[in-house]
């Protein structure tokens, strides 16, 4: 054991490797273990939903549902679902390529900064944080987008490569990345004004913007045909307050100002930001700071030396700032899934800078070991903070596979089948995983619930956008559903609330349609409600 410690501290390939195995092993163990467990909610099922319609022909985006996926992923998960039919796990699965994909990248875009070590250190700050790895594994789009970002990254950054072919690749990988989700699609002006400045010459410029343009008119095509309009308008729509009132979307309170929005729940709005994130903003925030300080041509010179630090620096803080310090009424924390593995680039060599620099003076030596420490220390307790720190990412908090969110949906989904036929139109008032499990077709405009509901605004203002209010709703019920599904206790929290139209659809429900059946814990944890009983009614 004497032997092997000491052959483990002499050689630096020894301590790698150990290092390398351990981190890359807790990384696939959260990665399964959130593939499986992880609690479900909207987003997961509203995407794979929306798509398996789409893909089976039976709904179109703009025109029965809104929409806010670009249509690169999102006809690539209805060719999922096509294939593999209504599934979450199967989503899930997709994301973790995409994950791993982003971790073989993140790995060497590391290296290509800092050296080996440092392309481990980018894996630590990944591994160490649970909030990311879990929604990274989710059935939703993160995943694909940080990894068609990362991939142009990388490939702006490869010295074999001829410029104009990696200018081409980078734009249209980048821009892959922006037609997965449109969050990110300021990274593309950086990238535009990252190759004028490196290269100096605008034949690469225009080459990047004309590969931009080009896929973002094959992408858009399929939207135009089926719905342009629409489509424009869900496009713009992440611009928020900016947004002209010409491409609004419907609202019961009426377009935002931008300086309504400001006020007291603005630093509320992005202070978990701050808390999940600290050790990366704090390591960024540090390093930004001190190239300040050292004078403009000294900082020059080392952003000179340490251009993927810096761009990377630069999309971390410019999607910082779109995402959270110009105020929108659809703030969420989930939206630094887009931008944290550039903030972890950034970190990374922000610390591959300091070293080099104490090795230059021939002090790294002396501190190697407090550094790495006190570096290993804090991720640890980063991790554990991480871990209780919410619902909806408990780290290891469910081992039951068949009282997972997964097993509970599946369950439902199944039992719904059984008493009901793939021609019945249903309507429900839950998030959609047992509709969409059981593989039948929920009236496509409530799919969202409440976020489509206007409940007195005139139905010729609504159906342009897929959006509903009351008397439509009561039309469905009386006049076109077949069958009607939900989670009694729930319903106070739906678009009937607790007064008159709870009553009326209870009068409705009584008058039309009949119980033929209920089960309980067939609900997502999130939405389950006492015993988390469905009830489906078929209409008499």
């Amino acid at each position: 054991m004497k032997k092997l410690l000491d052959n483990l501290r002499d050689s630096e390939r020894a301590q790698f490797t150990l290092v390398f195995c351990i981190i890359t092993t807790v990384l696939a163990i959260e990665v399964v273990y959130y593939t499986l467990f992880l609690n479900t909610w909207f987003d997961e099922a509203n995407f794979a939903y929306k798509s398996w319609l789409s893909g089976n022909g039976l709904a179109l985006p703009f025109i029965d549902f809104t929409n806010k996926y670009p249509s690169f992923i999102f006809y690539l998960e209805a060719l999922l679902q096509k294939l593999w039919g209504p599934t979450i796990l199967g989503a899930r699965i997709l994301s973790a390529a995409f994950l791993a994909g982003s971790l073989v990248l993140l790995y060497r875009i590391g290296k290509q900064i800092g050296g080996k070590f440092i392309g481990v250190l980018a894996l630590a700050f990944l591994a160490a944080n649970p909030y990311l790895v879990g929604y990274y594994t989710s059935a939703t789009p993160y995943a694909a987008t940080v990894f068609f970002l990362l991939l142009g990254f990388w490939l702006l950054e490869k010295d074999n490569l001829n410029i104009r072919s990696r200018v081409f690749l980078a734009s249209g990988a980048m821009m892959l990345g922006a037609l997965v989700r449109y969050n990110v699609i300021p990274v593309m002006i950086l990238l535009w004004l990252y190759i004028g400045l490196r290269w100096r010459k605008w034949n690469y410029v225009w080459l990047s913007v004309g590969t931009t343009a080009g896929l973002l008119l094959i992408a858009f095509l399929p939207y135009a045909y089926i719905d342009g309009y629409g489509a424009l308008v869900w496009f713009v729509a992440m611009f928020g307050p900016l947004v002209p009132t010409t491409f609004k979307l419907p609202s019961a309170e009426g377009p935002h100002s931008l300086f309504s929005l400001l006020g007291a729940n603005y630093i509320a709005s992005f202070t978990p930001f701050f808390i999940k994130f600290f050790p990366i903003l704090a390591i960024v925030g540090g390093g930004c700071l001190a190239w300040i300080l050292s004078g403009a041509q000294a900082m020059r010179e080392s952003i000179s030396r340490h251009r993927a630090t810096a761009f990377a620096t630069a999309i971390f803080l410019t999607l910082f700032a779109a995402h959270f310090i110009v105020p929108t009424d659809q703030w969420s924390l989930l939206h630094s899934l887009y931008f944290l593995p550039f903030g972890i680039i950034a970190a990374a060599g922000m610390i591959s800078i300091v070293v080099e620099k104490l090795k230059s003076v021939d002090a790294w030596r002396f501190v190697r070991i407090p550094v790495v420490s006190f570096i290993i220390a804090t991720l640890l307790a980063s991790s554990v903070s991480l871990a209780l720190s919410g619902p909806d990412i408990i780290f290891f908090n469910h081992w039951d596979l068949g009282e997972s969110d997964l097993a509970r949906v599946a369950r439902g989904g199944a039992y719904l089948a059984s008493l009901t036929k793939p021609e019945d139109i249903l309507m429900s008032f839950d998030s959609p995983h047992d509709v969409f499990m059981a593989g039948r077709v929920q009236i496509p405009q409530t799919i969202n619930g409440e976020f489509t509901y206007l409940r007195d605004t005139p139905a010729e203002d609504l159906k342009p956008f897929a959006y509903f209010n009351h008397g439509m709703f009561i039309d469905w019920l009386e006049n076109y559903a077949d069958v009607v599904v939900f989670q009694k206790a729930f319903l106070p929290e739906t678009i009937l609330g607790n007064g008159a139209d709870l009553k009326q659809f209870e009068t409705i429900l009584a008058s039309k349609y009949q119980l033929v059946g209920s089960i309980e814990n067939v609900y997502p944890r999130k939405y389950t409600r006492g015993d988390g009983v469905m009830e489906v009614y078929r209409r008499k």
